[in-house]
């Protein structure tokens, strides 16, 4: 909110003060709030930008408890959403999440997509990630990335704003170890262009001195996330069970390991884990998406981190790993199990050996 606002259509102004008082007497009080802010959002509705409402961490809704089940706040809150930006159009609401199950948790609340787009942005290029890690100030030896660089005329570009990268970072007391370069290839092999990754493991780093130490941390969650998924009986329980088996979770793995992009086509691998059935195996990988093992990847040109072939010509949606750091685990630990089902069934053959020589008296 703007005090004093000037706009071709006249003039609008709050005061700000005045404002927050009004809300802030009724904030526990859902109903109260919406209707406040629908009075609002009319009185604005001559400014020539439309507001935008960012809810931040949506997937936190689908954790919402109803404190009174007689009048549900969430359907509300929904239906209030879905009033103000659709059907009145006095709004955008953008709901921001690294959850991908939040889509269809949505669809799932009555909420089809006529009422809202997906639009995945996906993480950071190499290129870019490059950039954010090492910077471009003085001593950086990385060149800031071409898409920085806004070209103006002809060989002339708009000069590149100093960025430390976050290793350089003069507000955090601790330097991080040296070599810093050095290891880029296994930063980006564990984290990728994820951004909360490389701050995670560059944090780490600096707090412990090590960089080994840092990258076994980053890739912690994902390594207890691939293995939970192998025992789906005793992994801890959502609203619904899971509906995968230890092997479909192996097949999964084997297949977006070794896809181009590490990205698979949703209806290849439908059919595959339902046996030619893809509606059961449509609900074998929402079921893993709702337990955050896998991402559900729809077509969108905002995202660089996958091209836009994997999509197939029909643009469908794809499946991925939740992370780089969950693709860089499930590698080693398919290599190790295939390692440890060699060397049982090697086992078995050996004491089918000793059996014979001892039956026919050789031993």
């Amino acid at each position: 909110m703007v005090a004093g606002v000037k706009t071709p259509v006249g003039n609008v102004s709050f005061n700000l003060g005045e404002l927050v008082k009004l809300f802030k007497k009724d904030e526990e009080n859902l109903t109260e709030t919406i209707k406040k802010l629908k009075i609002v959002f009319k009185f604005i509705a001559s400014l020539p930008r439309k507001p935008v409402i960012v809810i931040d961490e949506a997937n936190m809704l689908m954790s919402w408890k109803e404190l009174d089940p007689a009048e549900p706040q969430l359907e509300s809150l929904l239906a209030f959403l879905v009033a103000i930006s659709k059907q009145l159009n006095l709004v955008h609401v953008v709901l921001a999440t690294s959850d991908y199950f939040l889509a269809s948790w949505l669809k799932g609340k009555g909420l089809g997509g006529k009422y809202f787009e997906i639009n995945v942005l996906g993480d950071l290029t190499e290129e870019e990630a490059r950039y954010f890690v090492y910077g471009n100030v003085v001593g950086a030896t990385i060149d800031p990335p071409l898409v920085l660089a806004a070209v103006t005329a002809p060989a002339v570009a708009d000069p590149v704003v100093p960025w430390p990268g976050i290793i350089n970072d003069p507000s955090s007391p601790k330097p991080v170890p040296g070599g810093a370069e050095e290891q880029w290839q296994a930063i980006y092999e564990r984290c990728g262009g994820n951004i909360g990754m490389l701050k995670q493991c560059v944090g780490a780093a600096r707090e412990l001195g090590s960089w080994k130490d840092a990258l076994d941390i980053v890739v912690a969650n994902s390594r207890s996330a691939i293995e939970q998924g192998f025992t789906p009986e005793i992994i801890p329980k959502r609203d619904e069970l899971p509906e995968w088996t230890e092997g479909q979770w192996a097949t999964v793995l084997e297949r977006i390991t070794t896809a181009p992009h590490h990205a698979v086509l949703k209806e290849k691998l439908a059919k595959e884990l339902g046996k030619g059935d893809g509606k059961t195996g449509r609900q074998i990988i929402l079921s893993m998406i709702k337990y955050n093992l896998l991402a559900l990847r729809p077509y969108s040109i905002l995202a660089r981190d996958l091209p836009l072939e994997v999509y197939g010509v029909d643009e469908e949606e794809v499946v991925t790993l939740p992370s780089v750091g969950d693709v860089w685990v499930a590698k080693r630990i398919l290599l190790r199990r295939k390692r440890d089902a060699d060397k049982a069934a090697a086992e078995v053959v050996e004491k089918v050996k000793r059996k014979r020589k001892k039956y026919f008296g050789l031993v």
